[in-house]
């Protein structure tokens, strides 16, 4: 960092900078700082088979009761993750705001989760929360997680394995019974609803394997198949008819609560004096061809 605002090195990439050197340069340095939302999403898995999440009440109390600003902040603060309780990303295609389960800054609605947990019936009972044991920023949200869940009246057994990879295919087989898990999120290869919602939503997207690294939840529900098919139908047709009903799909999966969404990716870069025109993108590939240099 010391480079950069030397002129030594041109750019410092956002997973460099730590929030307390964020707000360091945003305080003395602002017109050297760029931040763009990423198209990337945080969330909780709920595993939607087996109780208590195969009630719907349960999981909306879940997202009642966590605080998604802490988890944001677990996960290293408005540097790189930014608070959200839908599917879509901000700036996303067919985005629109909507968040049933907070106030507008994302202050939780406990005594709401309490109120759903005591109607369901299934206070007191065991539930293991799967996370890395990495140590890990991922490893602090799980621990939250079960402190949330012990809020709502549950018996939380927090269960580790290994980062990455393991961790998801540990979460999405259904043998395995984890009824809560945390890990790595999802991120768009292109500016389209359908890589969120056909990969991590749809029936189909259940392997038959016991290998379910994207829907982890093992959700699935024909009613929002048929509203995916309609939004990808019209997309060759009427692509603004086709964004107010992905925008339609988002309400729908996020009042559904398969998963708890959390955070939203946050790119902040910090650019030397000499840089000029640097824009990252929400898919985090900067155009180089566009940077100048002096």
């Amino acid at each position: 960092m010391h480079d950069v605002l030397a002129g030594r090195t041109d750019v410092l990439p956002g997973w460099d900078i730590t929030a307390g050197a964020d707000q360091y340069f945003s305080g003395h340095y602002p017109a050297q700082i760029r931040r763009i939302p990423l198209f990337a999403l945080g969330y909780v898995t709920l595993n939607t088979r087996i109780p208590p999440f195969n009630d719907v009440n349960v999981r909306r109390a879940i997202n009642d009761a966590i605080d998604r600003r802490t988890v944001a902040a677990k996960m290293g603060g408005p540097t790189h993750f930014v608070p959200t309780c839908q599917i879509l990303p901000q700036g996303f295609p067919a985005y629109r705001y909507y968040c049933p389960y907070a106030s507008s800054d994302f202050t939780p609605q406990l005594a709401t989760a309490q109120s759903l947990v005591k109607a369901s019936g299934t206070s007191g009972m065991p539930i293991s929360v799967f996370g890395p044991n990495d140590h890990s920023r991922l490893d602090r949200v799980t621990h939250y997680v079960a402190g949330v869940l012990m809020e709502l009246g549950y018996r939380p057994v927090v269960h580790e394995g290994p980062p990455g990879v393991g961790t998801l295919l540990a979460i999405g087989n259904p043998h395995r019974r984890i009824q809560v898990g945390v890990a790595d999120g999802w991120a768009a290869d292109f500016p389209a609803p359908s890589t969120f919602f056909d990969d991590l939503f749809t029936c189909r997207s259940i392997g038959h394997d016991n290998n379910n690294p994207s829907n982890r939840s093992l959700y699935c529900n024909r009613t929002v198949d048929g509203r995916i098919a309609a939004a990808e139908a019209a997309e060759s047709t009427d692509p603004t008819q086709a964004r107010i009903l992905w925008s339609k799909v988002d309400k729908l999966v996020v009042d559904d609560a398969p998963i708890v969404p959390t955070f939203n990716g946050q790119d902040t870069t910090l650019v030397s004096s000499h840089v000029g025109n640097y824009e990252n993108t929400p898919l985090d590939l900067p155009p180089l061809d566009q940077i100048w240099v002096q």
